[in-house]
């Protein structure tokens, strides 16, 4: 019983809203449900509390051409910490989405200096 209290306490301190833990999920699933892929730019994101690993999440917000409009989504991702230096306003990524039903998923992170995309976890 001492054990479980323990644990309740220790999950209660990994505060995660609900938009970011439906994001977290959308991308913890991304292999299994159907999308496009496109290049966005990042316009904000923020650092989680949750890891995948020894990454951390990110919380993106990003602006991308779907449709032949500009649209702002948001997604989550998983940044390498020797790729953490790459994440800055205007950075480009690779977004998995769908729109029906709505899901996003960062899928790679682009090196600026090199031109190519860098696998993320």
């Amino acid at each position: 019983m001492l054990v479980g209290i323990n644990i309740f306490y220790s999950l209660k301190g990994i505060k995660v809203n609900k938009e970011e833990n439906t994001l977290i999920r959308q991308w913890n699933s991304r292999g299994k449900w159907q999308g496009e892929v496109t290049a966005a730019s990042v316009v904000e994101w923020k650092q989680l509390s949750v890891m995948h690993n020894f990454d951390y999440f990110y919380l993106f917000t990003l602006e991308c051409i779907i449709s032949g409009e500009k649209t702002v989504l948001k997604a989550a991702g998983v940044i390498p910490v020797s790729q953490v230096k790459l994440i800055k306003k205007g950075a480009s990524v690779v977004l998995k989405y769908s729109l029906n039903p709505p899901k996003t998923a960062v899928e790679n992170i682009v090196d600026p200096e090199g031109q190519e995309a860098v696998d993320l976890p």
